[in-house]
């Protein structure tokens, strides 16, 4: 399966042409696999009492204590949503900023988007086959970490395999790509933030007064 394959041989499965349709349907067959594999680890490691008190969702212990589900299900749901729903839009995203780097600003390709898409979908492979393996305690984070390095491997030779560009272009893309990426977000963050302090430190207009609980009268008549 060129999914599986290109986790262990980047430089020669990621080396193919592909549209848009036939790069979904690798990673939805690899999002099957990576659910089905998460979904065995889950149940295994709850039924030794070893699974993680807030499993893969972060609001997992906040879930269950509102719905009448267990941290596995909602673990396992959490996990359908995000590969099958959320991780694919982002894919279309970050594929459009890499394209816009490489072959708009740096001019380090002259190819379309269909490739820089394939090359992304690609970078994802071993997060996806070794996903269930990030619900494993204690040694979860340190194994996302390992992952998330491949990743970047792997999205460096597939853009160069995809392109036919020296890797280093590839790498100087990637990294220009992830320093705007975190610059957006922290940009984002930092309005959120200024909205939020504004909303708090703007007065109470003159003709209102505090209002204490169970007191309606707080609003003064005007004159």
């Amino acid at each position: 399966m060129k999914g599986v394959m290109a986790v262990f041989h980047p430089g020669k499965e990621t080396a193919v042409n592909l549209d848009l349709w036939g790069s979904l349907k690798i990673y939805y067959s690899m999002a099957i696999i990576s659910i089905v594999l998460a979904a065995i680890a889950i149940t295994v490691m709850s039924a030794l009492g070893i699974y993680s008190s807030g499993g893969l969702n972060p609001f997992g212990r906040s879930i269950t204590a509102v719905m009448p589900v267990s941290i596995p299900v909602v673990s396992i749901v959490s996990a359908i949503i995000g590969i099958f729903v959320a991780v694919p839009i982002i894919l279309f995203i970050v594929s459009i900023v890499y394209q816009l780097i490489g072959k708009n600003f740096l001019n380090a390709w002259k190819g379309g988007y269909e490739k820089t898409f394939a090359a992304a979908m690609f970078s994802l492979m071993p997060t996806l086959l070794f996903y269930w393996a990030i619900s494993i305690p204690v040694i979860g984070i340190f194994l996302a970490f390992i992952f998330g390095i491949w990743s970047f491997v792997v999205l460096v030779i597939a853009l160069s395999s995809q392109h036919n560009i020296e890797r280093y272009k590839s790498v100087i893309v990637v990294l220009v790509g992830e320093i705007l990426s975190i610059a957006l977000v922290l940009i984002l963050m930092m309005v959120f933030a200024f909205g939020i302090f504004s909303v708090v430190a703007t007065p109470f207009p003159s003709n209102v007064t505090a209002i204490t609980p169970g007191i309606t009268s707080g609003i003064a008549p005007y004159p």
